[in-house]
């Protein structure tokens, strides 16, 4: 199992027939000096596995962290930017609405003058009952006084 970094992995090679070589001598009967020597051999080479891989994951975790926290800044900056925009927009808006109900207030005011206009005009109108449309011609006002 090869757990370390970089230059470990040479040694993680040769370990094995070493350790074989060791375990082989424990099984054919070593003495209990050998046996302590080997398990403390055993929990030393542990150590330091779970230490680099300990050293690893820290790093890994930083960097991540790091990656996460350069993120979230550009993101709170976006956001800002973003809030000030809408916030100028909202402005944009209001200004807006002001004029479209003063144009809406205009409007109406034309439209009723326009409507007084047209019923003041056709007051001034004659009709003339009887008379057939179009015998007129082209000339109204001769045709009336004859």
């Amino acid at each position: 199992m090869v757990l370390t970094r970089s230059g470990a992995k040479e040694k993680a090679a040769a370990a094995p027939q070493e350790k074989r070589g060791k375990k082989d001598k424990m099984a054919a009967g070593g003495t209990p000096e050998d046996w302590s020597k080997w398990a403390q051999e055993q929990q030393a080479s542990l150590l330091r596995c779970f230490a680099e891989l300990k050293a690893e994951l820290l790093d890994s975790l930083n960097a991540t962290t790091n990656k996460l926290l350069g993120t979230q800044a550009a993101q709170e900056v976006s956001i800002r930017e973003l809030q000030q925009q809408a916030a100028e927009r909202e402005e944009e808006v209001v200004v807006l609405v002001g004029k479209v109900e003063l144009h809406e207030a205009l409007h109406k005011k034309w439209q009723d003058r326009l409507e007084e206009l047209d019923v003041r005009t056709r007051r001034k109108n004659l009709r003339i009952l009887g008379l057939a449309e179009g015998l007129e011609g082209s000339d109204l006002p001769a045709y009336v006084t004859t």
